[in-house]
């Protein structure tokens, strides 16, 4: 402090000491008390609660008396001077009130630092509009801060004023919307710097604009209230000093706020100020205020602004009232207390404090000094009260009172008036602030179309010593009587009830139904949007929903999920976050949302590497039955049976991991191992295959391990597990045996699956290659026979006609190339004869299928035709249809008999097709010298060697522009057929051929080439000699 400071706190001090001593002379004489108010004082003030509704604690100083949980009953709220502030819960009638303060964050600093932290003041209000009370602490250093409640009633820090405005050392926090535009604002006074003004900005922020509203005076300043006392509509503001005298400011028009020059006691000199509140205590519809000092000169203000003028009057009625508070007195409150319809004060002193019954409407027009607290135990050394407030806290219509002790207890004092004599209004803002701090509220006496007015109330934001009391209008009235009320909100919109009765509480909202509901929506949002966590609550949203979409899309492409793995997915995480929220159902949204990011990023870890797992088994087994597919392709065109047995051995061993795989050749009863891959162990020489094994062979698919038991135990004991046979109708070609998987597991129903379908493919492969054998040694016979047949003939006529050698030389020469040509033609018979096996076959096969069906058919005609006279046809034709069915599947012939058809005309169009390019080739209904197109002929040429060629050449053909060519096609299709045979044989893998054509001059030239291992250049010299071959 500085010099003048501390001499005014000895001053003071001493005169503080001065008012105890002088509070121990009689009390001032007053009008007695009827009895009944004697009884009514003595039951509240001196005869304790038979139960405690609430601990015993000191050192309390600011308080709040409200609801704070939404339940409908007032709790309360207590800042401590040096220890842990408290919260109390109201449990209801009767019941003890629960401490919370633990739970509900708002215990405050546990032990005080001077003017590092400090805590004085309280007060709660709705400061951002969500239906929830917030709690304002109000303290020296970095204490004072705005805490908004969460749903669960636990307080966060939300605006850390003393830190975010430093310097601040506050006292009083009050609130009211200084600037109209709906949301509360704040003023806070401050013990050793300017006082300060916190101006809304509607979204959970302040800007200090103290300045530029024109508070720039410096005081020691304490309590403050606001209050409209001009009736323009907009608050207006009084500040209690220390050291300097008290300031009236005038609020203009929101903008601004003019210090007013008036002749009151308390505006001109200093008498150390500590609260002040605002109250009609005349019923003239305007607002008086008491002033309370240090100094023992209380003073009460009388409110003599006239409607329609602009100059502010007040006139002090002290003494004229009856007031005489010769203590140092710290806090007042205005309240009807005893529900007669006139505020009652009550002031909070450093000595008794006391309560003056307001009774200005009787014959005296005085207040009567109702109570006043008797001489404390010998263990305390004075009274020291601070803040107070009043609530309805048991819902019995009267108006209980809690006041703050610094030095000795707390005490709560519930009115035991309970008469029913009341009438109350909550008020609700929407335009507006919520809890309508700023609302006025008339109420009239309705008789009739007649009202007269009875009492005025302003909802205010806090008074007296930094403190605030229920923010609900409280009128005391006559039960005869029905009443009307008109409430003017801060925004300009007036409310009018009418038809009320005593004894009920009305809630009155500024607007109702959709408007209402429209403009909650907005501050809803705006608040959220808003809201200081809200880009990194919506940031980490937006990372949730990224993640869901990443992993879906990644799920979708990579792992090929459908509708039922992708619902159940977002099913069971979707529970899964919603159990974290219960769980977590405390916490702030933003570490909500970090816990479930971060649980469902381990659910998608787990989920990820389980799907890549099977996603990349799934890539080996489908690149493994590649091989196999990419075998069954080739197969067809592996003309040599051993050939085909070691690649399919192998295909097999590679793609399905087995230990071994081997191929078993059946001829009779012999099994002869053909083809070996992996690590057989067993002999060289398998079992035999019995009759009846193969009869069990030739009529099942495969064989698994306890078949291969029970028919094949040696091989069972060698490690063979599958046995697949290679057969074609009722002949085994073939058996394949297979070890177990290398890596332990069974072979899945699609590696089955393939390995029968390739099954089938080699047994047709090798029927196929068997008939060729067969066809091209039966040609070969059929040359040989009659080649010796011609040179028999040759030596019999060259003992008769030695005169014709030299011609049948020469036809013999014609006789070797004739045989050659019949070679050649085996060899074109062997792949003609593999083009029209398959369409054959399955002809043959559909036309036994449609053998069987035609039988069932001729069954059903024969029934229908001899049946059709019989009495009981319908029922014998029933019990022979069902047997039919049984016996042939009548339904699936039906289905099945278009499809043979069709199969079967494809079948003869593919034999067709052959047959005319084979006509085309021969040329043998043709004239032996014409013009013909060279390109028909090259392309009749390469369709026969088609089965050559497959898929293991490519044929790239760059045809010219060239005439019909004169010749004798067969020959030349011959020497066509010839040359690209030598270049197919040349060829021994994959391959290319080049068959160009193209004009030069007056004749045509055709190049064929090819990218084969050539002709050795040791026979190049030899390739035109008669009968020469390689």
């Amino acid at each position: 402090m500085n010099p003048v400071q501390q001499t005014w706190f000895l001053i003071l001090l001493l005169w503080g000491i001065w008012g105890v001593l002088r509070g121990q002379a009689p009390a001032p004489e007053h009008r007695a008390l009827s009895s009944a108010h004697q009884a009514w004082v003595q039951r509240m003030f001196l005869t304790p609660p038979m139960t405690p509704l609430i601990p015993e604690f000191e050192d309390s100083y600011g308080v709040v008396f409200r609801d704070l949980n939404n339940d409908g009953w007032p709790d309360i709220y207590v800042v401590r001077f040096r220890d842990l502030n408290r919260l109390f819960l109201n449990q209801g009638r009767g019941l003890s009130f629960r401490d919370y303060t633990i739970p509900s964050g708002l215990g405050g600093n546990l032990m005080s630092r001077g003017r590092e932290n400090l805590e004085l003041g309280a007060s709660a209000v709705d400061a951002n509009n969500d239906g929830r009370q917030d709690v304002l602490i109000v303290g020296w250093g970095s204490t004072t801060t705005l805490y908004i409640q969460q749903e669960d009633l636990r307080f966060t820090e939300a605006y850390a004023f003393g830190r975010r405005h430093p310097p601040l050392d506050g006292n009083a926090g009050v609130w009211a919307d200084v600037d109209g535009d709906g949301d509360l604002d704040l003023f806070v006074t401050d013990e050793h710097h300017g006082n300060h003004l916190f101006i809304a900005d509607g979204f959970g922020g302040f800007e200090e604009r103290s300045r530029e509203y024109g508070l720039t005076e410096v005081a020691t300043s304490q309590g403050a209230a606001f209050a409209d006392v001009d009736g323009d509509g907009d608050p207006d503001l009084y500040v209690c000093n220390w050291f300097a005298p008290d300031i009236f400011y005038r609020n203009d028009a929101g903008r601004r706020f003019v210090p007013m020059d008036l002749p009151l006691a308390h505006l001109n000199a200093s008498l150390n100020s500590n609260g002040v509140t605002f109250g009609d205590v005349d019923n003239d519809g305007d607002l008086d205020f008491v002033v309370t000092d240090r100094t023992g000169d209380t003073r009460l203000y009388r409110n003599d602004i006239h409607p329609d003028s602009s100059q502010w009057r007040f006139t002090d009625i002290t003494e004229e009232a009856g007031i005489d508070n010769i203590y140092p007195a710290y806090g007042s409150l205005m309240a009807d207390f005893d529900n007669d319809g006139w505020l009652d004060i009550f002031f909070t002193n450093i000595g008794p404090n006391q309560l003056y019954l307001n009774r200005l409407a009787g014959d005296s027009a005085k207040f009567v000094l109702a109570f006043e607290e008797p001489s404390l135990p010998a263990r305390y050394t004075r009274r020291y009260s601070t803040g107070a407030a009043v609530a309805d806290m048991d819902h019995d219509g009267d108006l209980d009172l809690f006041v703050a002790n610094k030095d000795t207890t707390g005490m709560l004092y519930p009115n035991p008036l309970n008469d029913g004599r009341f009438l109350r209004i909550r008020v609700e803002g929407v335009l507006s602030n919520r809890d309508g701090i700023g609302a006025k509220v008339w109420l009239f006496r309705q008789i009739g179309d007649s009202l007269t007015p009875v009492g005025y109330r302003e909802i205010s934001g806090g008074s007296g010593y930094l403190s605030l009391s229920e923010p609900v209008a409280h009128f005391g009235v006559d039960p005869a009587y029905t009443y009307a009320v008109e409430v003017r909100f801060p925004s300009g919109t007036t409310v009018r009830r009418a038809e009320l009765r005593a004894g009920r509480e009305y809630p009155v909202q500024e607007m109702g139904g959709i408007r209402r509901a429209a403009v909650r929506t907005y501050q809803y949002l705006s608040r959220t949007v808003h809201g200081r966590r809200f880009l990194l609550s919506l940031g980490l949203f937006l990372l949730l929903l990224s993640m869901y979409a990443g992993f879906l899309t990644l799920a979708i492409r990579r792992y090929r999920w459908q509708n039922t793995q992708t619902s159940l997915f977002l099913i069971g995480s979707f529970v899964l976050l919603y159990l974290v929220f219960g769980l977590l159902a405390e916490a702030t949204l933003p570490t909500i949302l970090m816990t479930q990011i971060a649980t469902l990023a381990a659910l998608m870890a787990i989920i990820a590497g389980f799907m890549e797992k099977i996603h990349r088994l799934e890539i080996k087994r489908a690149g493994d039955r590649r091989l196999l597919e990419e075998f069954s392709r080739q197969i067809i065109l592996i003309k040599e049976n051993r050939e085909l047995y070691r690649q399919m051995v192998t295909a097999i061993h590679r793609a399905m991991k087995v230990r071994f795989c081997l191929l078993l050749e059946v001829q009779g009863e012999k099994a002869h191992l053909q083809a070996v891959a992996g690590e057989w162990p067993g002999e060289k020489q398998p079992p035999a295959l019995p009759e009846g094994l193969q009869k069990e062979l030739r009529h099942r698919s495969l064989l698994r391990r306890p078949a291969v038991k029970e028919h094949l135990p040696a091989l069972a004991a060698q490690g063979v597990v599958l046995v697949i046979p290679l057969r074609r109708a009722e002949k085994l070609f073939a058996v394949l045996l297979l070890g177990a998987r290398t890596d332990g597991r069974d072979f899945l129903p699609e590696d089955l699956g393939l390995l029968q379908i390739l099954a089938g493919q080699a047994a047709i492969a090798i029927e196929n290659n068997l008939y060729i054998e067969e066809t091209r040694q039966l040609v070969q016979k059929l040359t040989e026979a009659e080649i010796r047949e011609k040179y028999v003939k040759e030596l019999e006529e060259k003992n008769r006609k030695l005169e014709q050698l030299y011609r049948e030389l020469k036809e013999t020469q014609m006789q070797l190339i004739q045989s050659e040509k019949m070679a050649s033609l085996g060899q074109l018979v062997a792949g003609i004869a593999h083009e029209l096996n398959n369409p054959i076959s399955y002809i043959y096969a559909n036309m036994k299928e449609l053998q069987r069906y035609t039988e069932a058919i001729t069954e059903l005609l024969n029934l229908l035709t001899n049946g059709a006279n019989s009495g009981q046809f319908q029922e014998t034709l029933q019990a022979r249809l069902k047997e039919l069915d049984e016996r042939y599947d009548l339904g699936f012939i039906q289905q099945d008999m278009r499809h043979l058809i069709q199969e079967t005309l494809e079948g003869n169009r593919r034999v067709k097709e052959v047959v005319q390019n084979l006509r085309n080739f021969s040329r043998l209904d043709e004239a032996e010298f014409k013009a013909v197109d060279i390109h028909e002929g090259l392309e009749s040429t390469l369709v026969l060697l088609n089965n050559e060629i497959k898929n293991r050449i490519r044929i790239h053909k760059e045809y010219g522009d060239i005439p019909p060519v004169p010749c004798n096609p067969g020959q030349l299709n011959q020497g066509f057929m010839s040359l690209l045979r030598n270049v197919i044989q040349a060829i021994e893998g994959p391959g290319d051929i080049w068959i160009i054509t193209r004009r030069e001059g007056d004749s045509v030239e055709i190049t064929i080439r090819d990218n084969g291992k050539g002709i050795p250049e040791e026979v190049q010299g030899k390739i035109f000699d008669p009968f020469f071959t390689t």
